[in-house]
């Protein structure tokens, strides 16, 4: 059976509407001022947001998540030595507070939006079992869930992404605490 030339543009044009695009954007708030955008940076083919300055322990950072078609996320960090994976937060889109303690030098935060419930605890025990920094160990855990990294675009200037695939999304997020 033929299929005329309307019938074959009838069914892309149902593929492109019913494809969804997803977004979120982060405000950062810094013991309760709004903080100043964070630059996203490149290094080795990784995308990290990097917050300006260097903040003392006890400061409180509040992620402000506004989402279009993310219902979930979970807040992963580790500190400078990038010993241990610390859940921070896992549940319903929402703002997010996290107090800046541990040891001086470079934070490791990792913020994961997903359409669908994230196990934090499944993450967790996969971040443990891989090798490598902070990124590639991140990436392990999600390995399948994740959105593909080509149809997500990060906004420069502001945290926040756009993406056009199903699955897990990462903002990656490097604080330096003194």
């Amino acid at each position: 059976m033929k299929r005329s030339l309307l019938t074959y543009l009838l069914l892309s044009l149902t593929f492109i509407v019913s494809a969804q695009v997803r977004t979120a954007q982060v405000d950062l708030v810094v013991d309760g001022t709004a903080k100043a955008l964070p630059w996203l940076r490149e290094n080795n083919g990784q995308l990290f947001y990097t917050l300006d300055g260097e903040y003392a322990s006890g400061t409180e950072l509040r992620f402000e998540s506004r989402t279009e078609g993310y219902g979930y996320q979970c807040l992963l960090g580790v500190d400078s030595r990038k010993s241990k994976l610390t859940v921070l937060y896992s549940g319903p889109a929402a703002t997010i507070p996290v107090v800046l303690e541990g040891m001086r030098g470079r934070h490791y935060l990792c913020l994961i939006y997903s359409d669908k419930s994230i196990d934090a605890d499944r993450l967790r025990k996969r971040y443990t079992k891989a090798e490598g920094n902070f990124y590639s160990r991140v990436e392990m855990a999600m390995k399948e869930k994740r959105a593909a990294p080509s149809e997500v675009r990060y906004i420069q200037n502001r945290l926040g992404l756009t993406s056009y695939s199903e699955g897990m999304v990462p903002l990656y997020i490097e604080v330096d605490r003194r």
